[in-house]
């Protein structure tokens, strides 16, 4: 008989213990259903609590080649000034964007400012609040220059409304950044051509006057031995002595023609008519510093479509949270009933 019982097949225990944990699941149905709908009832009270964040997000990408062509004014890359392309635009607008200076400025300016009721000890907490709420992300890695910009906020019109600040708080700085470093390499070339200006303008005044030294110490010799017009020659010779005529021979000039070249020079208000190459100076000093730029014409990145404000809130997230209160309700309750049947079951045998 005993060797009958331990023979017997035990898979007959396993069905009847499932049996039995069914069974007292039945009886206590009701329990069940009831910690279930309590937890339902706590899901949907915090719902209720919680305010639903909403969400607005934008993506900004490299501005077109006619957006940056505002920055090349003045620039030719014959005089070592490459125009700056859509890319090295783009680079000074990512820094700007990424920056944590950038993000403090915002906070001063924009963010902290709309909290009308908050003090300055509360500063600490809503920056805190501000880089939770705010993100910038690289989603798509075929276009690693692609951003996307995040904001959360109860309100998503006031999320949508920071977004295009803090865009065009940075667009700003970026810009200007462009516009001081054009403005920096123009201005050190603009320097340097006019350092260029100034020796040959020297080195004119030094040449006539040096010239007016040769022409008083010729007029001398002249006088000296009654010379007052060049000697007659032929065509042949004169064209032989034109050369000399400038050199130790410049008395044979004659000290007519001497006085004549001597009192224009001295009269000469400015040598610049006489400058080989100076107005090509001029000009490129001119189109160094003259440089205007329409900065409604200009743009450091494009905004890959409009800002889109959430209709529906992006947190608490309704579904997950009452499928969890589900969940979590059959757990706890099928675990208490079926431990509180074991317990039971023990303290019987």
């Amino acid at each position: 008989m005993i060797d009958r019982d331990q023979n017997a097949d035990p898979t007959s225990g396993e069905a009847i213990d499932i049996f039995k944990m069914v069974s007292d699941l039945w009886e206590q149905r009701w329990l069940v259903l009831s910690v279930v709908l309590i937890c339902v009832a706590v899901a949907g009270a915090y719902l209720i609590y919680v305010e639903p964040i909403y969400e607005a997000k934008v993506s900004v990408q490299a501005p077109k080649i006619s957006q940056v062509t505002g920055f090349n004014t003045g620039r030719d890359k014959g005089d070592g000034l490459a125009p700056f392309s859509p890319n090295d635009v783009y680079a000074v607008f990512k820094q700007r964007l990424i920056s944590d200076e950038s993000l403090g400025k915002f906070f001063k300016e924009y963010y902290f400012p709309a909290f009308h009721d908050s003090s300055v000890s509360e500063q600490s907490a809503l920056y805190r609040r501000l880089i939770n709420s705010f993100r910038i992300e690289t989603r798509d890695k075929a276009r690693p220059d692609r951003y996307t910009l995040t904001f959360l906020h109860t309100d998503p019109q006031q999320a949508a409304k920071w977004l295009m600040q803090y865009i065009q708080m940075v667009s700003n700085d970026a810009s200007q950044d462009m516009l001081n470093n054009a403005r920096s390499q123009l201005s050190m070339k603009a320097d340097s051509v006019l350092h260029r200006i100034q020796i040959v303008k020297d080195a004119a005044k030094v040449r006539r006057e040096d010239r007016i030294i040769r022409l008083k110490e010729a007029l001398a010799i002249a006088d000296e031995i009654g010379m007052d017009n060049p000697p007659v020659v032929t065509a042949q010779l004169q064209r032989q002595l034109s050369a000399v005529m400038e050199g130790e021979l410049m008395y044979m000039r004659g000290s007519k023609a001497l006085k004549a070249e001597l009192n224009l020079l001295e009269n000469r208000k400015s040598d610049d008519p006489f400058i080989p190459g100076l107005r090509d100076l001029e000009e490129r000093y001119s189109r160094y510093t003259g440089v205007s730029v329409d900065m409604g014409a200009i743009a450091v990145s494009n905004l890959d479509g409009e800002i889109e404000a959430s209709e529906q809130p992006v947190k608490p997230q309704v579904l997950p949270i009452m499928l969890l209160s589900i969940i979590a309700g059959f757990t706890v309750s099928i675990c208490a009933v079926l431990a509180s049947s074991a317990l039971s079951r023990k303290r019987r045998n």
